[in-house]
């Protein structure tokens, strides 16, 4: 037997950053790959959110592209502004 919990997500209150992984080469070639969520108060997922973000890198790195994800969409940006949907 199975069981699952689904919860309504509140308000957007937190922007949740996860890395795919904490060491990257220093060689110009390698990348970082972060998920961005929108979370509401008590950490459930907003999916409905669509808060504009902007993208800075501090350092030797470089920005190189976004991807937005949702299961009725993709978009590919190559800014550093977008939005959380």
């Amino acid at each position: 037997m199975a069981e699952k919990t689904i919860r309504t997500a509140g308000q957007p209150a937190v922007l949740d950053m996860k890395e795919e992984r904490s060491v990257i080469a220093s060689d110009g070639e390698d990348l970082a790959y972060i998920t961005l969520s929108m979370l509401d108060k008590d950490g459930n997922e907003c999916p409905t959110a669509n808060q504009s973000i902007s993208f800075t890198v501090e350092g030797a790195g470089q920005f190189k592209g976004c991807l937005q994800w949702r299961c009725y969409f993709v978009r590919t940006f190559h800014t550093t502004k977008n939005e959380v949907v």
